[in-house]
């Protein structure tokens, strides 16, 4: 950050400071121009500026393990101080045609990040923008080089004539248009921040999105329906996230998926019965939609929470985060209630029981909500220092397991005991988890333990009674799919689309590892001995009886 920093004043001192100076006492054309020729670059500046300010405010997704990979700022930072050269010099000077030459290569690497997220057009764009702009730069440079050539020849004639107290010649006044036309040409590099910002911002705003369905055949991965449920624009996700995370809920018989602009419910051959439009979507969420609906007896449930798309306030955020129940037949309302702290989490509630009681848990930022799934009444509030949630918690006859991780202030995992106390906001913390607590992959509790895994790859089993560690282990990769368990295995996909495997128990025993060799980012789900792996292109199916998986 620091040297990107000192780039953008390098290339705010060069809007001041040229090698070229205006000439004061010329034609009023060339003044303008000159002044131009300076203001030109700072659209670009600012341009360079944000995109390396949205890189470092995301540096937490492109982190590899502990360390933040350097590598992700370079591009920004090498096109600002590539600017800097090319505005500190003249159009015939070779140190412009090295910064153009420079400029180019770091753009280049920039849009091949851009690629990276997803979003061709926004690449594409972002490329055709790059050409221009090189090609007509190196235009201005071999024209300014003939023309500087040609001056220089003219000017003998000029000498000859001023020594002998001659007026001015045609061939000053050439000269004069030729810098005024040199200045001209700088300035219409005006076309970069135009053409990247349309590239960066605007123009993928017209993009639209097709957020589908799809029915496959669990035997032979035929697609039997697949069904449009919204075309939309300007959408907006983060690098690891998907305009799909939520997962669809069913029942069997009715399949209710969740997307960014609302809900679908759709029957068994993909036949809309109803649809939930969720208002101010694009204002509200900024990562892209995360949390999952849930279905409860006859009722639809399902969370929207901002994630502060822009720097307002908490209470703002909290009056737009709510709880909703919609019928599961027509779609109807039947109880909304606004999430007191809601902003910045992205974990699916939780329903399960206390005693014959059913609950819905909802983690918040700064507390934890327990309400009735069946009137939305607010049964209590515990204020919890979890902050930015995002694995969903996982719950026994007892007790409540919230884990969320370190950032954003959080202190780690907790696990609540679920018996209520209305006359205080101070949980039942039975025992804090303070080392490694899962924070974006959702635990799994079988048996009594608790299995968990860290984005940077440190695995642990944890006693549920009294939160002791049970084993520690290191495994290789990055983390965002969820555990989960199954005939006495546990299996942690990584996000290069490595599982491995663990028997379940109070001590490690590594069973295998197998790889679908594509990135995975979604959860595993197991079902009629299958194991379903949804990679970044194509979704596969293994049959634990013949697969590699032990």
């Amino acid at each position: 950050m620091t040297f990107g920093i000192v780039a953008a004043m390098t290339a705010l001192l060069s809007l001041f400071w040229r090698r070229h100076p205006c000439p004061v006492d010329r034609d009023l054309l060339l003044r303008i121009t000159c002044i131009l020729d300076r203001l030109a670059a700072a659209p670009a500046i600012g341009v360079y500026a944000v995109a390396l300010v949205w890189l470092y405010r995301n540096r937490g997704l492109f982190a590899n393990g502990d360390a933040q990979p350097l590598g992700t700022f370079v591009p920004a930072i090498v096109l600002l101080g590539s600017l800097a050269a090319v505005w500190l010099s003249r159009p015939i000077s070779r140190w412009r045609l090295l910064g153009v030459g420079i400029h180019a290569g770091a753009a280049l690497a920039f849009g091949l990040f851009l690629a990276k997220t997803g979003v061709s057009v926004k690449f594409m764009l972002f490329l055709g923008a790059l050409v221009i702009v090189v090609i007509w730069w190196l235009a201005v440079w071999f024209l300014a080089r003939r023309l500087a050539a040609a001056q220089a020849v003219g000017g003998v004639a000029d000498t000859a004539a001023d020594r002998e107290g001659n007026t001015p010649t045609i061939s000053h006044w050439n000269s004069w248009r030729r810098r005024a036309w040199f200045a001209t040409l700088s300035s219409a590099l005006i076309l970069t921040p135009v053409l990247q910002i349309a590239a960066l911002l605007w123009l993928p705003q017209f993009e639209r999105w097709a957020l589908s369905v799809v029915c496959i055949d669990p035997n032979d991965g035929r697609i039997l329906w697949r069904e449009t449920c919204f075309q939309e624009r300007g959408l907006s996700k983060l690098q690891l996230n998907s305009f799909a995370t939520p997962t669809p809920c069913t029942d069997g018989d009715m399949v209710v998926a969740q997307f960014a602009p609302g809900l679908v419910c759709l029957d068994r051959d993909g036949n809309e019965k109803w649809r939930c439009p969720i208002s101010e979507h694009k204002a509200l969420v900024f990562a892209g939609a995360a949390i999952s609906p849930l279905l409860f007896d006859d009722t639809v449930i399902f969370a929207v929470v901002p994630d502060g798309r822009s720097p307002k306030s908490n209470e703002y955020l909290s009056s737009k985060s709510s709880l909703t129940a919609l019928d599961k037949l027509t779609g109807k309302q039947k109880w909304r209630v606004t999430l007191p702290g809601g902003h910045d989490s992205y974990s699916t509630p939780l329903i399960t029981r206390f005693g014959d009681e059913p609950l819905l848990l909802m983690p918040t930022w700064d507390r934890l909500l327990v309400y009735d799934p069946r009137n939305g009444d607010l049964l209590q509030e515990w204020n919890l220092p979890i902050r930015q949630c995002i694995p969903t918690p996982v719950a026994d006859e007892r007790r409540a397991y919230v884990m969320c991780g370190q950032d954003h202030g959080s202190r780690g995992g907790f696990a609540v005991d679920l018996n209520f106390n209305q006359d205080t906001q101070e949980p039942p913390v039975a025992w804090r988890l303070r080392r490694d607590p899962a924070d974006i992959a959702s635990p799994v509790l079988v048996d009594g333990l608790l299995y968990m895994v860290t984005s940077n790859g440190r695995a642990q089993c944890v006693e549920a009674e009294s939160g002791k560690i049970l084993w520690r282990e290191r495994l290789p990769g990055m983390y965002f799919a969820s555990v989960v368990a199954g005939d006495g295995k546990v299996y942690f996909t990584s996000d290069a689309g490595e599982t491995t495997v663990v028997r379940q128990g109070r001590e490690y025993q590594h069973l295998g590892t197998s790889s679908i060799e594509e990135p995975v980012y979604a959860s595993p789900a197991i079902s009629d001995g299958q194991i379903l792996i949804r990679g970044e292109s194509a979704l596969y199916c293994i049959d634990s009886e013949n697969a590699a998986l032990p």
